[in-house]
């Protein structure tokens, strides 16, 4: 007879625990600089291309030089990948943006160096500004 108030003690608690943890997830906000949990909409820097030169010495590509950033893309940070026909990583890099690139060109420097005959994908993610 007694399994019943306990069951019932077990369930009051079991639920108090869960509102109590729900709550404090509904306190975190969604918007600032800071990453928190929620979602948003991300808006691109650019919405046309990039070009990509690859330098080669030697066999190797050492660098790639990014053009037609856009002024939007100003002040934020690019992160290169080189990669072969599986899609598997050969070499990154990665450099930031500056202050007044307007249709310009940064040359990210990779590591390691790959042989350029390797290399068939350049991927390029934009962080920020």
């Amino acid at each position: 007879m007694h399994a019943k108030p306990r069951h019932l003690l077990v369930l009051i608690l079991v639920s108090s625990v869960a509102a109590v943890i729900y709550a404090a997830a509904a306190t975190l906000g969604t918007t600032g600089t800071t990453l928190q949990s929620g979602n948003g909409a991300v808006a691109a820097c650019q919405s046309n291309g990039f070009t990509f030169t690859h330098t080669v010495v030697g066999g190797n590509v050492t660098a790639v030089t990014v053009g037609g950033i856009s002024a939007a893309c100003q002040g934020g940070g690019l992160t290169l990948n080189l990669a072969n026909s599986s899609g598997t990583s050969l070499g990154a890099g990665t450099v930031a943006v500056p202050t007044g690139c307007s249709n310009c060109s940064v040359t990210v420097p990779v590591s390691p160096q790959p042989v350029a005959t390797s290399v068939v994908a350049d991927a390029l993610a934009v962080t920020g500004p």
